[in-house]
């Protein structure tokens, strides 16, 4: 655990530690915006360009030259049910960390939403949004009234999820059908577009 939990903070300093042209969204200095186009950066680190890894740096990402394994977690539905990591096997999973007060976290829920209801059917496909510091009435309101459907999650104190966050939100780890994470993004994503579509329909094939 110790070893995976220095895996997932070296991966998030990597995400940070790129020439800062970012405008923070904070709530008790939790919070980075990014461009929406995800073309700003790109780390290399393997030089396969017709892998996964490679098509999300292309796009923006963060990457470990092989999947990361991450820390288990848990975290309840904002109106039923649970998420836990034992559900990731088998599935391409999207973990997003988000809030209704950050402002660059609603920029991007409309791609996140345009982007949920195109691949919501789609077999092996799953989203996570998970809603950090606030209540689950803010979330249910801020959803209702944007009239966004993709399943959402809540840890309001970040006691499960808090390694994820660390240094930001909005942040977006894309998992592979392993249950492994093939890439991580924080700040504000443009998830409708046709080249990273084009990634999640590779992973699912």
């Amino acid at each position: 655990m110790k070893n995976l939990k220095i895996k997932i903070v070296s991966l998030l300093i990597m995400v940070i530690c790129i020439p800062a042209f970012f405008v923070g969204c904070n709530k008790d200095d939790v919070a980075t915006e990014n461009s929406e186009n995800g073309s700003s950066r790109t780390v290399s680190t393997e030089k396969d360009a017709n892998s996964t890894q490679q098509q999300l740096k292309d796009l923006g990402f963060i990457t470990y030259a092989e999947p990361s394994e991450i820390p288990a977690f848990e975290v309840p539905g904002v109106k039923e049910g649970k998420f836990n990591t034992d559900a990731l096997k088998g599935k391409v999973t999207i973990l997003n960390f988000w809030a209704p007060w950050c402002p660059p976290c609603r920029s991007e829920m409309p791609h996140l939403q345009e982007f949920y209801k195109e691949f919501k059917d789609k077999k092996d496909f799953q989203l996570i949004a998970t809603a950090i510091r606030t209540d689950k009435e803010s979330v249910i309101e801020f959803m209702s009234e944007n009239n966004y459907t993709f399943p959402a999650y809540i840890d309001a104190d970040i006691s499960s999820v808090g390694l994820f966050v660390s240094q930001g939100i909005p942040v977006t780890y894309i998992l592979n059908k392993d249950g492994k994470i093939v890439g991580a993004y924080t700040g504000a994503y443009n998830f409708n577009s046709a080249e990273f579509k084009a990634v999640i329909e590779g992973m699912l094939k």
